[in-house]
């Protein structure tokens, strides 16, 4: 028995001795074509679109630390900012200036709270920084729709950056604000569009009809619902119908019973809505 142990023993060597050199599609893992050192373990690495040349550049970054840009398949970083009141970079590059140089955007948390720099990536000079109007509103950058993407306001064939703001008392309000970089001489002359849902009504109490207002900033599938006050829906009033950019209005005539209602207004990727007492 010991001896039947022992050559197969002999035999399994054997055999991987032989798969090895044989079949080398058996061996693990695969040629590393590129290695870039981790220059913060707590950080994480994104691709961008840094520059007008086919390839995605690699972002090293870390809160509190700052950021690493490298071209693919260089060890070594073409920019480097290092600060402890970095917080992140934004997932879109682009010329927001007109100078022909794509701006790298990032947050800062500073007082008297975050924010924005515009980081030049062929000069790496900070061309812009501003706090945005915070109104106690929490804004975040966006960009993440495919639509957004290069979203030229202005119509200067420049990218304008998009900052989507959030309210959520005593009601929520979500509205955008775009900003433009073309043309401006000082950071002082950075002004934001305002783009957002306006919705009102009235009367209010209704009676039980009312008259709704509501303004698109551009056309949109649009739908204008009414909501009881356990969040069910009672109808809608506009359901799922493009509308144009602009001002609308609607009568509020599905006579629902007594009791507090929401008319909540989505359109533009963007919702708001607004409390109506109905009475008899």
């Amino acid at each position: 028995m010991k001896s039947l142990f022992v050559n197969m023993g002999i035999v399994l060597g054997y055999f991987l001795l032989v798969t090895s050199i044989c079949v080398p599609s058996l061996a693990l893992g695969q040629d590393v074509i590129w290695e870039v050192p981790l220059y913060n373990p707590e950080g994480q690495s994104k691709q961008l679109q840094l520059d007008d040349d086919p390839e995605p550049e690699l972002i090293q970054e870390a809160s509190g630390v700052g950021f690493w840009a490298f071209e693919v398949g260089i060890d070594e970083p073409f920019m480097t900012f290092l600060d402890s009141n970095f917080s992140g970079v934004y997932d879109y590059a682009g010329d927001y200036d007109g100078d022909g140089n794509y701006e790298l955007v990032f947050t800062m948390n500073e007082n008297p709270g975050t924010s924005i720099h515009l980081i030049d990536l062929a000069t790496h000079n900070i061309d812009y920084s501003f706090f945005p109007e915070s109104d106690n509103y929490t804004y975040v950058l966006t960009h993440s729709l495919s639509e957004y993407l290069n979203f030229d306001v202005t119509g200067d064939g420049y990218t304008d950056l998009r900052l989507t703001y959030y309210q959520y008392e005593p009601e929520e309000l979500v509205w955008i604000r775009y900003y433009s970089f073309t043309g401006v001489n000082t950071v002082e002359d950075v002004t934001p569009m305002v783009s957002q849902l306006i919705l009102s009504l009235s009367p209010n109490p209704a009676n039980p009809l009312a008259s709704i207002v509501f303004t698109l900033p551009e056309e949109s599938v649009t739908t204008l619902s009414i909501f009881d006050a356990s969040g069910r829906l009672y109808c809608n009033l506009i359901d799922n119908q493009w509308r144009g950019q602009g001002a609308h209005q609607v009568t509020m005539d599905h006579d629902p019973p007594a009791g507090v209602y929401f008319i909540q207004l989505s359109s533009c990727n963007l919702t708001t809505k607004k409390k109506v007492v109905v009475v008899r």
